[in-house]
């Protein structure tokens, strides 16, 4: 690789604002190759062009920096979820996304439901979706949330540039474009618009010592606004964007899980393989005496399985190709269920 800049870019970074007052204000010297100025300038490009004010990009800045450092030289290509695709497709330096906790918990479908309203549950707790456009499934809402929430999470910002156009924002979250009536493009809008329009509702319900039962029931708007690409008076050189609700920002900034990218990458095919690997996350350095049992597990993720044993070979097959991407992770299964044990996070986040 070469490690002259492009002077092009490099310019325009050091010629722009954001950049000078934070070059000015940095501890150390900075020096940055082609790949690394390419990837900070797309950053501020992206915030600005959805009107995101100059001090919430220089706000979010420095951690990008650092994250940037780690970037050598070209990623390599994820190929699809194989398991030749698990051990030779993953990425060398780790960049960190994050999930909103409950949604680490309790899983949206699979495929298709028909419905308007979907439930799920994990021992104590439920979650309910509502979505007048149908309920949010598969592979495309979970990417989709991956990259809003750690947008939001890591630059501290409430409206969350989604670029010029689906395609865009589909090469920012892995997924390669297809067009046409056989292509993902309209699933990945048609999914993005059924996210914007759902309402959660989490029910956590408590013991107490003296035997008295506690309910809590928390309703949450995900997003307040929502700008796509559906309007055809919408200006071509205008920028999508969401806008987190208030409420639901403060808990997703209290209450994130971290997750490791070139998992998720090397995962993406697979809805429950997501599923397995955020829930993994969440419950590492959690070991428990019993196991999750399988009807237990079932109804935290299974999502339009025949039967229990079809799930169970499903869940088994998709853990494997999960330990492949983080080999480090101890969850074992038997007859019994899911056995939890011990794990060092996949990553840690310093992000507060």
């Amino acid at each position: 690789m070469n490690s002259e800049p492009a002077r092009p870019m490099l310019d325009w970074l050091t010629s722009h604002p954001v950049w000078q007052s934070f070059s000015e204000n940095y501890e150390q010297e900075i020096k940055l190759n082609e790949l690394q100025a390419e990837r900070i300038s797309t950053f501020i490009r992206k915030l600005e062009s959805a009107n995101i004010e100059q001090a919430t990009i220089l706000a979010g800045l420095p951690q990008y920096y650092k994250n940037t450092l780690e970037i050598t030289e070209p990623s390599e290509k994820v190929t699809p979820i194989t398991e030749q695709a698990v051990e030779t497709g993953v990425d060398k330096h780790q960049t960190i996304q994050f999930i909103y906790s409950p949604l680490a918990q309790m899983f949206l479908p699979h495929s298709e439901t028909g419905e308007l309203l979907f439930s799920r549950s994990n021992g104590m707790a439920e979650i309910h979706w509502v979505s007048k456009n149908g309920i949010p499934y598969g592979v495309a809402p979970r990417l989709l949330f991956f990259y809003i929430f750690s947008m939001a999470k890591k630059y501290k910002i409430k409206e969350v540039p989604l670029g010029k156009s689906m395609s865009a924002l589909m090469r920012d979250i892995g997924v390669t474009p297809v067009s046409g009536k056989k292509g993902n493009v309209a699933r990945y809008t048609e999914q993005l618009k059924r996210l914007s329009t759902s309402f959660i509702t989490l029910e956590y319900q408590q013991s107490a010592d003296n035997d008295m039962q506690h309910l809590k029931i928390q309703n949450c708007k995900i997003f307040k606004e929502t700008n796509l690409w559906f309007d055809p008076e919408y200006k071509k050189s205008a920028s999508a964007s969401v806008i987190l609700d208030d409420e639901f920002y403060e808990s997703l900034m209290k209450s994130a899980v971290p997750l490791e990218l070139n998992a998720i990458r090397a995962l993406k095919d697979s809805a429950l393989a997501l599923d397995i690997y955020t829930f993994l996350t969440y419950r590492s350095n959690k070991s428990t005496r019993r196991p999750i049992p399988w009807q237990g597990l079932a109804d935290q993720f299974g999502s339009g399985y025949d039967n229990l044993k079809n799930f169970k070979l499903k869940f088994n097959k998709q853990l494997e190709l999960v330990k492949k991407v983080w080999p480090e992770c101890k969850a074992e299964t038997s007859s019994a269920g899911l056995h939890m044990k011990d794990t060092k996070p996949h990553i840690e986040s310093t992000l507060r």
